[in-house]
């Protein structure tokens, strides 16, 4: 079992429609790909967007974290850019972080038009 994991990491990200599908380069604790896809329709409904998620986080050396997500946005006015929070809650683990469980936050600014973004990663997890 890891020790105790403070997380600490960012991700430009790209959607890919044509095989919906979420790609980024991470850095820090997850200095690896990353891998994601809307689980559920996303819905909009005054401005806020709501679904579901499922992440793959990975590290240079192969670990690995997978979690369930749920995320929410909002509409930021003026820009096409949606603020969206994202909680993980880790399902599964490896290597070096083996046995952590647990759920962190996520933060970033997503342009749902053109499939591009950046999310901050944080959080403990144990």
């Amino acid at each position: 079992m890891s020790k105790p994991l403070s997380i600490g990491a960012f991700a430009a990200l790209q959607y890919l429609p044509h095989i919906e599908t979420f790609l980024a380069t991470g850095d820090g604790d997850f200095d690896g790909p990353i891998w994601a896809k809307a689980t559920s329709e996303i819905k909009f409904v005054d401005g806020r967007a709501s679904f579901t998620m499922v992440h793959e986080f990975m590290s240079r050396d192969g670990s690995r974290i997978s979690t369930v997500d749920t995320a929410t946005g909002i509409q930021v006015p003026g820009i096409d850019e949606v603020s969206l929070t994202v909680m993980h809650k880790v399902v599964d683990s490896t290597g070096k972080f083996e046995g952590l469980r647990g759920t962190f936050p996520s933060f970033g600014l997503h342009n749902f038009a053109t499939g591009k973004g950046v999310q901050r990663f944080g959080g403990e997890l144990s």
